[in-house]
């Protein structure tokens, strides 16, 4: 399992008289992306760099996502659609591995309980039995 920080996310610069959706094709690509290196971190198993890429993953969409209105015209609702269900495709797989990590976790914590209990090491267990 790396690791290695996760790459900063770069600034989202734009110009006051720009349209802040202007490169809405390149944040959500971006976004994508992320999810991406995301998805890859939890197959290694690599939690912290996981956490890292969502926090960067939600500063890109924390940057376009108040301009989606529902008044999108046609043209960005074809760039915005495909994208944003990519990413639900990968966070179902990224929730469907978290569980899994999740339930190996509680696994393994309810068999040290069940060991202390039995082992005599549990202060609630001695203080009852």
């Amino acid at each position: 399992m790396s690791s290695s920080p996760p790459l900063p996310v770069p600034p989202l610069p734009v110009p006051a008289d720009q349209d802040p959706l202007s490169d809405l094709a390149g944040h959500l690509g971006r976004a994508l992306d992320l999810s991406e290196r995301m998805l890859a971190a939890a197959r290694d198993g690599d939690w912290p760099r996981l956490t890292g890429l969502e926090a960067e993953r939600g500063a890109v969409l924390d940057a376009v996502l108040p301009g989606l209105a529902p008044g999108l015209d046609a043209r960005r609702r074809e760039q915005v659609v495909p994208v944003l269900a990519a990413c639900l495709r990968v966070n179902e797989e990224l929730a469907a591995i978290t569980g899994e990590q999740v339930r190996a976790l509680r696994q393994s914590l309810d068999a040290m309980d069940a060991a202390r209990v039995r082992d005599g090491r549990d202060p609630a267990f001695r203080a009852t039995g």
